[in-house]
């Protein structure tokens, strides 16, 4: 991105409820006097802030948002989270909605109460469940509505995680939801939040936002969850003769069969990562920076005062350290403040492909996505068979399986996107030492199965091309295999789905390697073939992309 921007603390173009409010007592007036607002505009009508429902329209359609939550659960389970009356949490349920409105369109406002309704009626014990059942459209709403929440306590913030790991199995209930935003988004929420950490001077806001920015630098490449990353110790820098090492924390329970022991020093382990010099400077600066700030309860890294100074208050005494609703907030503020309110680009709806891969959109993300987008990106790029291991961390294997369903799509997004900047002459991007497939200059060969091959040596009688594609009972110049080849019927490049299959299958075997060998079943040299396989298949798709849109260019398609 090569747009300057200045960045103040507090400022913001857009004035919604992640930028300008957090839900407390203090905000009632505000919501009750934005809410009479929206009455006298007609888009409320026939009813007041105090109502059970509230009437809603926006002309072709009349919506009613019900806010009859059950007071004896809400009593029973939920006071202890919330530390609020039934009378003051209802209120401040209906602030958030006001303040909300225009964000999205009234009949998901109403899915979301009914989303919040049903989980008050849950007992905590069964979100906490391994065989959660919730049945909520959309989680994400009721992350963001725990995240408004000046003051959260720490079974908020538990809450807040349990609904964000069932944000990733929604999908079984309402399949029409995606698991992930679009990849582009998360390139694009890469160049933005590079840019914005080089040039944001102000010390206030780099120290808000430096959570964020580690956050997004770390878990994007070492695959973290959240509240491991939250986690990280005061003391994880260390250097040696090598260079700089970070040192994570790593949560011995999930996906394995380790005894809950309810403290972190036994079921935590830590794992030291080599990280680059520039990235442990900004580590050294923050802590530096931070030094004279009350050390949090668990001794983390993240201190609370610069959080709360944010909007004018002190450190809360029961705030024992950074939390995962915290961190949230600071990405809904990122949004609001910086990638809204500083660069102007908008928050894209569902299925806005087109806004979003040319950079005027983008989607929202979400703090568990990064350690599924390091786990997909550090497979298709051919990691260890160790470092395979390391990944499967999910005795749930239809989540696992998630991540091939995935590869192809981030394989499309990131070519796509590197092949604008390599256009633009902005960037260069070698795959690997492979040979880049050439542009066809010749028609293709027909062969006697009525296919065609592509293969400028096969056009030119050698076989060399033939040598490379084997099949599955190791017959050479096996053709269905050939990337040159195409059946008949097949155009050049009408092979997206074909290259896109395999690698999801090269996925898949990956995986099932992997769980056999946790099983004691398999060979562990089998998950390094497997490895090499689904590295290949992922180059040679990012080779036929590229080739695919030279070819466009050259025909003149746009």
């Amino acid at each position: 991105m090569d747009t300057e921007a200045h960045f103040v603390l507090g400022t913001s173009a857009v004035k919604t409820i992640a930028a300008t409010e957090m839900l407390d007592l203090e905000s009632l007036e505000k919501a009750k006097a934005r809410f009479e607002d929206y009455r006298k505009s007609g888009i409320i009508y026939d009813c007041a802030f105090d109502d059970v429902k509230w009437n809603t329209t926006d002309e072709y359609s009349h919506i009613t948002l019900n806010f009859n939550f059950n007071k004896v659960t809400y009593k029973r389970w939920y006071q202890e989270y919330f530390e609020l009356s039934f009378e003051d949490f209802l209120n401040l349920v209906k602030s958030f909605y006001v303040f909300s409105l225009g964000r999205n369109v009234l009949k998901t406002f109403q899915t979301s109460i009914n989303d919040l309704k049903r989980l008050l009626r849950t007992d905590p014990e069964e979100i906490y469940g391994a065989n959660t059942n919730l049945k909520i459209a959309l989680p994400s709403i009721c992350i963001d509505f725990f995240s408004s929440f000046s003051d959260s306590s720490e079974k908020l913030d538990q809450l807040a995680e349990a609904i964000e790991q069932y944000f990733y199995i929604c999908q079984n209930y309402y399949p029409g939801q995606r698991i992930l935003a679009e990849f582009d988004s998360y390139l694009l929420f890469n160049d933005i939040i590079n840019c914005f950490w080089k040039d944001c001077k102000d010390i206030d806001m780099r120290l808000f936002y430096f959570p964020l920015y580690l956050w997004w630098q770390i878990t994007g490449i070492i695959p973290t969850r959240p509240r491991e990353f939250i986690l990280t110790e005061r003391d994880c820098l260390s250097r040696d003769d090598s260079g700089w090492h970070l040192r994570l924390r790593k949560n011995h329970i999930k996906g394995s069969r380790h005894d809950v022991h309810y403290s972190i020093a036994e079921d935590y382990y830590t794992v030291t990562y080599q990280i680059p010099d520039e990235l442990a400077s900004e580590i050294t600066w923050y802590i530096n920076t931070t030094a004279g700030y009350e050390r949090t309860d668990l001794n983390t890294l993240f201190v609370t005062n610069p959080h709360y100074s944010k909007w004018g208050q002190k450190k809360r005494k029961d705030s024992r350290f950074l939390t995962y609703v915290n961190l949230n907030t600071i990405l809904r503020y990122f949004y609001e403040e910086v990638i809204m309110g500083t660069y102007g680009i908008k928050v894209a709806d569902k299925g806005s492909q087109t806004a979003v891969r040319d950079g005027s959109e983008i989607q929202y993300i979400h703090l568990g996505d990064t350690r599924h987008l390091s786990m997909i990106n550090l497979m298709s790029q051919g990691g260890t068979p160790q470092l395979a291991m390391f990944l499967a961390g999910h005795d749930n294997e239809e989540i696992s399986m998630h991540y091939a369903s995935n590869i192809s799509k981030m394989i499309e997004c990131r070519t796509y996107k590197q092949y604008r900047e390599m256009t633009k002459g902005t960037a260069i991007y070698s795959y690997s030492h492979s040979p880049m497939l050439p542009v066809p200059k010749t028609d293709a060969v027909q062969l006697h199965d009525g296919g065609c091959c592509y293969s400028l040596a096969y056009s030119k009688e050698s076989i060399s091309d033939c040598l490379k594609a084997t099949g599955p009972d190791g017959e050479i110049g096996y053709c269905p295999v050939c990337v040159h080849y195409r059946a008949k019927g097949k155009s050049r490049f009408g092979a997206d789905s074909i290259y896109s299959r395999t690698v999801t299958e090269r996925c898949h075997e990956l995986i099932t390697a992997v769980n056999d060998v946790k099983k004691g079943n398999g060979n562990p040299e089998t998950i390094g073939e497997m490895l090499l396989g689904l590295k290949d298949a992922s180059l040679s798709y990012q080779h036929y992309l590229i080739e695919k849109k030279k070819m466009e260019e050259l025909n003149g398609a746009k």
